[in-house]
This record gives C-alpha cells, sequence and structure tokens, in this order.
C-alpha cells in the first residue's frame, strides 16, 4: 500500500469513526466537533483554552479526546492490502500471518473536541 492510499483510508475511517459517533451524540445530548469553537482569551492558543458559544449565548468548555492508533497495513501475495488497528496493545490480541508477505504498523494521533451532555443544576 502506498504512502497516499494509507493516509487516504486512515483519514476515512476517522471521518466514518466520527460521523457515526455525532449521530449517537445527537440522542444523548452531546455533540462531536462542536460548530464555533473559539479559543478562551485567558488561556494560551492550547487545546485546554477552547470554549464554544451557543445560539443563547451560553459558554461551553468541550472535553478534548485525544487518540493514539497504531495501524497496521498488510500485503501479500495471498492477500490485497489492507488496514487494521492493532488490538493487541489492549489486551485484546492480534496475530497476522502472511505467506510471503509483510506488515507494517504506523503510528496516527489526533484530537476531538466532544460537549458531553449536560445537566442542570437545581
Amino acid at each position: 500500500m502506498e504512502l497516499r492510499e494509507f493516509v487516504a483510508e486512515s483519514l476515512k475511517h476517522v471521518v466514518d469513526g466520527i460521523a457515526d459517533a455525532q449521530a449517537y451524540a445527537k440522542d444523548k445530548g452531546a455533540v462531536i466537533n462542536p460548530q464555533g469553537l473559539e479559543y478562551n482569551e485567558r488561556y494560551d492558543k492550547k487545546a485546554e483554552g477552547l470554549i464554544v458559544q451557543d445560539e443563547n449565548g451560553n459558554r461551553h468548555i468541550p472535553q478534548i479526546m485525544d487518540f493514539d492508533v497504531v495501524i497496521t497495513v498488510s500485503e501479500g501475495e495471498k492477500t490485497k492490502a489492507s488496514l487494521g488497528v492493532l488490538t493487541g496493545i489492549l489486551g485484546i490480541g492480534a496475530q497476522a500471518q502472511l505467506e510471503g508477505g509483510n506488515i507494517v504498523a504506523n503510528k496516527i494521533r489526533f484530537s476531538v473536541p466532544i460537549l458531553l451532555p449536560e445537566q442542570k443544576i437545581k
């Protein structure tokens, strides 16, 4: 698999995962990657300083979900190129055996801002 294929497929999987999570979050009162993210003037321009202002003028502080994922790319004589998340790190166990092929592991990092469901204080 060429680098451009790897990058394209990785980004497609991230986008699809975020879109799936957004649909789920909507029914739960959460927002994933909310529109209108701004930096709070009191902070340096870091993820911790992000705020979101809703249509009513209320300010919300999103949580930042950081992902550090190891992705394997495997190609072999008997298999076509494919992507997979290395789950062995999590204790689930992953084994790969290719005849006349190779497996390359790559790490990608990305962050997704999320507004968790809020509960009103009485």
